[in-house]
Order: structure tokens, then C-alpha cells, then sequence
């Protein structure tokens, strides 16, 4: 049965039936697969190299549930490290192999999941049947972080977010929870899925989350991590105060009064990147502000340069890869 027949018979009866897209042009793909999920490498591994890809999304919350299929076997790799999602992938047709490390693979079937946190992509790849057909939740990293923080306490251990891992299995209180979550989604109009309704599915569904992942790695939440010593604090506050000059590493760690070395490993173990990502992640959420506020006299290349950019072809690039749109875009929507 072809990938087609299949998805216009709507065999599944799925809610995203009716708001399902077709689409043949890599570019258009791409677009749409950046903004749900994160910027990405895709290759063909078969014979036939046209996608016939099929694709629809609706927002719970900040969550994006989404529906997809290229419709050809492909290989997915080079994961954009500028976005910190989580991305829970479960297959509902087909099958998709999950590399774990350099000798280790998952492979998911019918009703099977997976879970990784793009912020480690290393040498992660995905590979994808013909026929494979992808159920995916695309969360935020922060919306789990802040979930964690506000029912244990404090944040999950590095060693949760950095695992990979089969979610749950076949029948598993995750497929009955994602199917509650589909049967809500068909009474609750789209717009209330931003109000307090997607709030609430976020919630359960984000809760269930970190626990089931957190016993999959066997993990006790309620064992709080340690605490980061005092200069994180401040390394992170002087970041903030100073991200416009760029300072370097060896300034951080000047101003804070600790070695390089110490500042290097303590900070990656306690804020989930380096010292050179976290500058990278305030100016792009700073520059991102001023554009969402700018005014009709201001224009993208003023605010990249008051925040610290001089090569304005590198920060374009960033920052489409982190929000999906071009400065001028967002900028132009004002």
C-alpha cells in the first residue's frame, strides 16, 4: 500500500487529517521542518530522491504536536546545536532507527518512542523507512526545566537531558496519554489550545514526560542535584550585563575570580553549555527582543551591532537557524 493511499484514506481517522499538506519541494520542507523541530540535515537513501512528504502541526501550549512523513527512506543528521528542544519522536507506520552513540541503535515501530535533547546532537542520526510515518511532540527545553523546577524543587540531573532512550513501549501509559490528548484536541477549538486548555494538556503531558524519562534512566527527582557554586551565578549575570562587548571566556573569568579550567567545566555541568553557548543563546534572545519592539526608524543592522554582532552574514545565519526567520522578517512585522 503506497505512503499516499494510506495517508488520503486516513486509515487512522487522525485529527490531523484534514489539515494535512503536500509537498514535493525540498526547500518548502525544510522551511516547515526548521520551524517545528530545529535546523537539520535530510539525505535520501534510496533510489528515489523526490519527497512525497506529508506534514501538519498544531500547537499545544508552547509544545508542537505534529504529524509528518517524507515518503521516502531518508537519513537525518547534523542537528543544529543554536536550539535546546526535546523532541519526542513515536512512530505510528513504518519503522525508524535511532542512533544512541557511534556502536548503539534504537529501532522504533508501531507505537514505539523515542526521546533526546537536541542541545547534544553529537553524531546523532535518524533514519527513516518509506513508509515510516511520524507522531512527534517539538518542546522547548526550558518548558521541561521549569516543569522540573516547579514540582521537585530544582532542575533534572545533566545526565537526563544528555541520555537517548526508548520512551515507554508499545501499549504504554504514553500511548494512552496521547490518545486522551487526541480526543481533547477534537473538542477544544484550535485558538483555546494557546489559552488555559493548551496549558493544561502541556502540563500533564510535560509532567508525565519527565518522570517516565527520568525512571527510563533511572534517576530520582526527588534527590536534588548539586547546587552550582556562586560563580555560575555571577558568570551568568555578567554575560547579561556585558553580552553587546562579547566578552571573552578569559574576561568571564577574570570578573568572577576563578581559573578558565574551573569556570570551562563547572559551568557546562550546571547550565547544560558551554560559556560560549550561553553568550550566543543572550545575544540572540536580546536581538530577538529589540526586533519584536523596534520602531519604524530602527532597522536590523543598527540592533545586531548594538548587540554585539559585527558580521552580520554569520548572525542572519544563527539566527534563522534559531528562529526559523530571517532578522528581516521579524523585524518587518511591526
Amino acid at each position: 500500500m503506497s505512503i499516499k493511499y494510506y495517508l488520503d484514506q486516513g486509515v487512522e481517522n487522525s485529527l490531523f487529517q484534514k489539515q494535512m499538506s503536500f509537498e514535493q519541494d525540498w526547500g518548502l520542507i525544510q522551511n516547515w521542518s526548521d520551524q517545528v523541530y530545529l535546523p537539520f540535515q535530510v539525505r535520501p537513501t534510496g533510489e528515489i530522491y523526490d519527497p512525497t512528504a506529508y506534514m501538519s502541526r498544531i500547537n499545544i501550549g508552547q509544545f508542537i504536536l505534529s504529524r509528518f512523513t517524507y515518503g521516502i527512506p531518508v537519513e537525518i543528521s547534523k542537528f543544529s546545536e543554536n536550539c535546546s528542544r526535546v523532541l519526542l519522536l513515536t512512530t505510528i507506520h513504518g519503522h525508524a532507527r535511532h542512533k544512541i552513540d557511534k556502536t548503539r541503535s534504537i529501532i522504533t515501530g508501531l507505537n514505539q518512542s523515542y526521546i533526546m535533547d537536541s542541545s547534544y546532537p553529537d553524531d546523532y542520526a535518524f533514519l527513516c523507512s518509506e513508509d515510516n510515518i511520524q507522531l512527534n511532540l517539538s518542546i522547548p527545553k526550558h518548558a521541561l526545566q521549569e516543569l522540573t523546577i516547579a514540582n521537585f524543587g530544582h532542575d533534572a540531573p545533566l545526565s537526563l537531558w544528555q541520555s537517548r532512550s526508548r520512551f515507554d513501549g508499545d501499549q504504554a501509559s504514553w500511548m494512552a496519554l496521547l490518545h486522551y490528548v487526541y480526543h481533547c484536541l477534537k473538542e477544544i477549538p484550535e485558538q483555546a489550545l494557546a489559552l488555559k486548555a493548551g496549558q493544561h494538556l502541556q502540563q500533564m503531558m510535560g509532567l508525565h514526560i519527565i518522570n517516565a524519562w527520568a525512571r527510563r534512566e533511572n534517576i530520582d527527582l526527588n534527590q536534588p542535584i548539586d547546587v552550582a557554586p556562586h560563580h555560575i551565578k555571577r558568570a551568568v549575570e555578567y554575560i547579561y550585563a556585558n553580552y553587546q562587548y562579547s566578552p571573552t571566556i578569559v574576561e568571564i573569568a577574570q570578573a568572577v575570580g576563578v581559573s578558565i579550567r574551573t569556570l570551562s567545566s563547572t559551568f557546562k555541568r550546571h547550565q547544560q553549555m558551554t560559556v560560549g553557548q550561553m553568550l550566543r543563546k543572550v545575544r540572540l534572545e536580546q536581538v530577538r527582543a529589540r526586533l519584536l519592539a523596534a520602531d519604524a526608524a530602527s532597522n536590523v543592522m543598527d540592533i545586531a551591532y548594538a548587540c554585539g554582532y559585527i558580521n552580520l552574514g554569520d548572525f542572519a545565519k544563527q539566527y534563522k537557524q534559531k528562529y526559523g526567520e530571517l532578522p528581516s522578517t521579524t523585524i518587518k512585522r511591526n
